[in-house]
């Protein structure tokens, strides 16, 4: 009987702490936006083919190498001296669109490491209370053991 309330009891902890784990998982990747590199890209495409044409693959390459920050100062530089050349914009203006642009890529990812990191901890709790309400379980099998084993059980 004892030990039957305490499996209730365990398994309701258990089922508690994997549903939190959940929802704050949930929440936590709620917040981060996937489409930031493919939002960035669809703007040098309005910037470089406004008339709805496409960028090269190799023009695409330089451009997620540089919203990374993947590049040396000049090939920073080169890129937006090629930007302004494209765009027919001031090369300060290019500038300052890549700048944003790396900006926009550094918040994305930095909520996704703030989710993940978020994430990792709920987890994290969760698996512990796991571990406690097995050992816990594991206690109250044995302690149930006991209490319904016939007298002198041990003498055999």
């Amino acid at each position: 009987m004892l030990s039957a309330l305490w499996s209730g009891a365990l398994f309701s902890i258990v089922s508690n702490a994997l549903s939190n784990a959940a929802q704050g998982a949930a929440q936590a990747t709620d917040q981060v936006d996937p489409n930031s590199l493919q939002s960035i890209q669809d703007e040098a495409r309005e910037l470089l083919a406004p008339n709805g044409g496409s960028l090269s693959q190799a023009s695409l390459n330089v451009l997620n190498r540089v919203v990374r920050g993947e590049v040396t100062q000049e090939q920073m530089q080169s890129a937006a001296s090629s930007l302004a050349e494209q765009a027919g914009i001031p090369e300060e203006q290019a500038r300052e669109t890549l700048n944003n642009w790396q900006a926009q890529y550094n918040q994305a990812a930095e909520k996704a490491r703030q989710a993940a990191q978020v994430a990792a901890e709920t987890v994290s709790k969760a698996a512990l209370w796991s571990f406690l309400a097995l050992v816990l379980g594991a206690i109250a099998g044995s302690l149930g053991g006991l209490a319904g084993a016939p007298v002198g059980w041990d003498r055999y």
